[in-house]
């Protein structure tokens, strides 16, 4: 895994008590990463070490928790696989539920990528997410997030994390079963697919994978 992606969870760079962008390269960089690319401002980060690109963000996460506060996970992609995962995807869907307005695709990554046995298609108690399929070796469940009008987007972080004890009177098969508690991040599926064509762009070479 000479370079992977990295998520951090609710990170919203240089908002309050929040890690800076110079913050969150920096902490790579000094974690061991060869070249850092950080995306946007939603704690999105591409990196390239010799070594294991684990080892890099979880000296990141120390220093980020000391410097800024941030107490919160990573999840870290082989980005190869990231991309072949999201070529291979259908296309978005273009219609929403009756009652319901289309927001838009978005991709989960939960941690430990295992973590769910899901049945697919899925959908929320609201009918506001409906999951296409799960990745358990990626640990990327692709979905489409739908609102009704005038209301919030559904919320697929929120529903994978969602306690046991929450689905309690909830008809069967509305609430993800999870084989252990998972974490979750999200991502729109445009923002991985502007990010694999800014690696494309702007990356150096992939160092070589020390043995």
């Amino acid at each position: 895994m000479p370079r992977a992606a990295v998520l951090f969870r609710n990170l919203n760079q240089g908002q309050k008590r929040m890690p800076t962008t110079d913050q969150l390269r920096s902490s790579l960089e000094a974690g061991g990463a060869s070249w850092v690319l950080t995306f946007q401002t939603n704690g999105t980060a591409v990196i390239d070490t010799t070594g294991d690109p684990r080892a890099v963000v979880a000296s990141a996460l120390a220093r980020l928790a000391e410097e800024a506060g941030y107490a919160d996970l990573a999840v870290v992609l082989d980005l190869a696989s990231l991309r072949r995962a999201v070529e291979a995807l259908p296309p978005p869907v273009t219609e929403a539920p009756e009652g319901m307005e289309l927001y838009q695709d978005v991709l989960t990554f939960v941690v430990p990528a295992d973590g769910l046995d899901l049945e697919v298609p899925w959908t929320s108690r609201h009918g506001d997410v409906v999951v296409h399929s799960v990745d358990s070796e990626l640990g990327m469940v692709h979905a489409t997030a739908f609102r009704r009008a005038g209301q919030i987007s559904g919320n697929l972080t929120a529903e994978l994390e969602r306690p046991p004890a929450r689905a309690a009177g909830v008809p069967a098969g509305s609430v993800p079963v999870g084989t252990v508690p998972v974490r979750a991040t999200t991502r729109t599926r445009g923002t991985i697919e502007r990010l694999l064509v800014k690696v494309d762009k702007v990356a150096p070479p992939a160092p070589e994978v020390s043995a």
